[in-house]
């Protein structure tokens, strides 16, 4: 199985990187933000749509439509966007099996629902909302989002339904199942029974418990307790399918917590995970904010189901624990698609980070050569990034112009260009689908500025 990019050029246009990719049974659409595929302009307000559009956005209560026009009207520029690029490759919006959408603004998340019910008046698929911003960021754009969706003659989408839980995600499914494959919802600490987040390792199992280290100042015990129930969510959703919590192929963490106070959960992680057929490639990094009012962060897992015939697909965890801990993977073969865990420009043998092309151990520490500007952190640790994530690739069995999508958690977006520059040098002249995500902090290191993940075509 190979990949094939999806571009603009069904609409005449060109772009720096693809606009998506098809693999096997999904297409991976990267970051869609609001801008009009006929004009290149970027919607700002209901004057940047056609009339119909604006008269179905519009609520002609001023108060309203003059706070809320940019997001209404960004929302629908990039879901009419998105219903063209598939609808010009044999799918629809019905095919969505996961999409994760960022928003400048946390409090525009009803006028952004309301605009996705119109494009999906039926069950959304599984779906991440953060809020995501930093300085670096355009500062018109209020949204942008990326989609996993099933391609034309692969499996359809299938939500999952859990009667006692589905009220911890809606108006989304808990999770999205294409096949073998299942995509959650975030997921918070939530007590289903109370739908409050917990606080206190009183509301655990004594099963969960004896994964504990107490005793716990107050923040650190509510930070664990919300962990362990959020993955019990994860573990009643995965068997509900007839799969262990060990077939999760990735993880998203998004915090509301700095990576510097993630000790006390690594330590639950690595018992909660322990064993190679449990553990799978992980990311995890503070936002700006989760959708779940008082979580201390939120989680999204991908899962493979286990096999019933030697046709399916199976996991295979064939690479040794991640350098900087034991209890995720750099990288998981899944079916025929390789996850990769979120990197970070660490040197593990010191450990120190690496943010001057002088401290790169390979070739890369000779880029600055014949550069008289000043040294920008982030091309350092793009390159140090860039090259493990293509060492875990092609121990899995694949490679850079494989890859069907990139993410890259920047602290500062307006890196990106010399970022790209790097990004370059690996991929060549055009990058895969990519979507950049504003964060407010890496890991372990306070002044990393990217962590990066990919999935890839197994070749």
């Amino acid at each position: 199985m190979s990949k094939t990019e999806l571009t603009l050029e069904h609409f005449g246009r060109g772009t720096a990187s693809a606009v998506g990719a098809r693999a096997g049974q999904f297409i991976f659409l990267g970051a869609q933000t609001p801008m009009d595929l006929e004009t290149g302009t970027l919607g700002k307000g209901f004057r940047d749509v056609p009339e119909s559009a604006r008269r179905q956005l519009a609520t002609g209560m001023v108060f309203i439509d003059a706070t809320e026009q940019g997001i209404l009207t960004q929302t629908w520029q990039i879901y009419e966007n998105v219903k063209r690029i598939l609808a010009a490759h044999g799918a629809s919006l019905d095919d969505l099996v996961h999409q994760r959408i960022f928003l400048k603004r946390m409090r525009h998340l009803p006028s952004l629902e309301r605009v996705m019910r119109a494009f999906m008046p039926q069950a959304p698929p599984s779906t991440t909302i953060l809020e995501a911003t930093n300085p670096g960021v355009n500062p018109e754009i209020e949204v942008q989002a990326d989609f996993i969706a099933a391609a034309p003659g692969g499996p359809k989408r299938v939500n999952i339904s859990l009667p006692d839980l589905d009220h911890l995600t809606a108006p989304y499914p808990l999770a999205t199942r294409a096949g073998q494959y299942v995509f959650t919802s975030t997921l918070a600490g939530v007590d289903p029974k109370t739908g409050k987040i917990i606080e206190s390792v009183d509301a655990l199992t004594a099963e969960e418990r004896e994964l504990l280290e107490p005793p716990y100042p107050a923040k650190v015990e509510a930070a664990v307790a919300q962990h362990l129930m959020l993955f019990r969510h994860v573990r009643r959703i995965l068997e509900s399918q007839g799969a262990p919590l060990g077939s999760h192929i990735h993880q998203n963490g998004w915090l509301r917590i700095p990576m510097q106070e993630f000790g006390p959960i690594a330590k639950v992680r690595r018992r909660l995970f322990a064993g190679r057929p449990n553990q799978a490639p992980s990311t995890a990094l503070p936002v700006a904010g989760v959708r779940q009012d008082g979580a201390l962060f939120e989680w999204q897992v991908v899962a493979l189901v286990p096999p019933r015939n030697r046709d399916e697909y199976r996991k295979d965890a064939r690479m040794p624990a991640h350098p900087l801990t034991d209890f995720y993977l750099p990288a998981v073969n899944a079916g025929p698609f390789v996850f990769t865990a979120g990197e970070v420009a660490v040197e593990t043998s010191g450990p120190s980070l690496v943010n001057r092309f002088s401290e790169v151990q390979d070739e890369g520490r000779f880029l600055s050569y014949g550069r008289i500007h000043q040294e920008r952190p982030i091309m350092a640790e793009s390159w140090h990034v860039y090259q493990q994530l293509k060492a875990y690739l092609e121990a899995c069995g694949s490679s850079m112009d494989q890859v069907v999508h990139q993410t890259l958690h920047m602290v500062n977006p307006a890196d990106y260009p010399a970022l790209e520059r790097i990004a370059t040098l690996f991929y060549g002249p055009k990058l895969p689908p990519t979507t950049v995500v504003p964060i407010v902090g890496t890991s372990p290191y306070p002044e990393a500025t990217l962590e990066a993940e990919l999935v890839a075509v197994a070749m």
